[in-house]
């Protein structure tokens, strides 16, 4: 779910794979607002530009003088450089790839048509504009110190009427291709978590079997140990056979005899855990629709399409089905 901080500024977890079509539908919101702002940018420019020529004009008049038209014309081409110098509007967009290489480039669509990226894997990007008081940024994984699938949208000032309309329209993008809860988990829980998760629980129940198990002759074992420590003679010889008969068998007499073979539910656990964990060892990452990116998110979908439709399929058969089986044969077989 996404997490708002404040006004218009978001973040919403990954893992995110964006292909070329969302990465141009993202440009073309950052597009129409530069195309805007720039036009509103302009109009302050010239504002500011015939501010200062009415100041000066105002200030030659004062001593009597009027300025021509060839002065007026060099004042104004003076005036504009240097509010531009100071105001000047910047857009920016670098791609980091798995190489650690950063492409810098002044949009997102100019770094999908570069041919020079065509063979390399994007890792992540940060795409920012500033023009007039508004400022931008959009940013996924852009840091080469440690990794991150979160997309962070910022934009500012936020009583700025034109930062909420660009905000609303990048939150409505973001919100649109977020990745889903199931793809959320799994890069969670995926890979080596699981299997150390599998391994530990597994484990776990195997030792707790085999207390359960071992708690039936644990008072024959007392009684043993007991006779040993104080010898076997001929008034005990017959207690001593009784209790190594029932060590050997495993077996107390007025007790349910235990079957001591590993359980079908632990078989089941284990099988089915590690079916699990080879399916979704291939866990979700970042991937971006730039240069080998689209090849690879196409090739990623298409294996989380098969596992989260198969995965199911593999719980039941190696899990559900066999202790389903197991309880309809003791419950109605009578077979125990």
């Amino acid at each position: 779910m996404p997490e708002l901080r404040y006004g218009t500024d978001l973040s919403i977890a990954g893992p995110w794979q964006l292909d070329s079509q969302q990465l141009i539908e993202l440009n073309v919101i950052l597009d129409e607002a530069w195309t805007r702002l720039h036009l509103g940018w302009q109009n302050e420019v010239n504002k500011e530009v015939q501010r200062r020529l009415s100041d000066y004009e105002k200030m030659l008049a004062e001593y009597g003088k009027t300025a021509t038209a060839e002065e007026l014309a060099a004042r104004e081409t003076e005036y504009r450089k240097d509010v531009v110098r100071f105001v000047s509007p910047n857009r920016n967009t670098k791609i980091r790839f798995r190489t650690k290489e950063v492409f810098d480039c002044a949009t997102i669509a100019e770094a999908i048509r570069e041919r020079s990226t065509l063979d390399k894997t994007p890792a992540g990007f940060v795409t920012s504009m500033e023009i007039g008081k508004l400022r931008c940024k959009v940013s996924l994984n852009d840091s080469h110190i440690y990794a991150s699938s979160t997309l962070d949208i910022q934009v500012s000032p936020e009583e700025s009427s034109e930062a909420k309309e660009l905000f609303v329209a990048l939150r409505n993008w973001a919100i649109r291709n977020q990745p889903s809860s199931l793809l959320r988990w799994w890069a969670r829980v995926g890979g080596a978590t699981l299997f150390w998760a599998l391994a530990l629980s597994v484990w776990g129940l195997f030792v707790i079997w085999i207390a359960v198990t071992l708690s039936t002759t644990s008072a024959a074992k007392s009684r043993a140990r007991d006779l040993l420590d104080f010898g076997i003679s001929d008034s005990n010889m017959a207690e001593a056979v009784e209790l190594l008969l029932i060590l050997q068998v495993d077996y107390l007499p007025g007790t349910t005899p235990r079957d001591v073979s590993v359980p079908i539910w632990l078989k089941a656990y284990s099988f089915g855990g590690l079916v699990a964990v080879v399916l979704l060892w291939y866990k979700p990452d970042v991937e971006l629709g730039i240069g080998m990116g689209e090849q690879r998110i196409a090739t990623r979908r298409r294996w989380q399409s098969l596992v989260l439709k198969a995965l199911p399929a593999a719980i039941f058969g190696t899990i559900v089905a066999p202790l389903i089986y197991e309880w309809f044969r003791i419950a109605f077989i009578g077979i125990p």
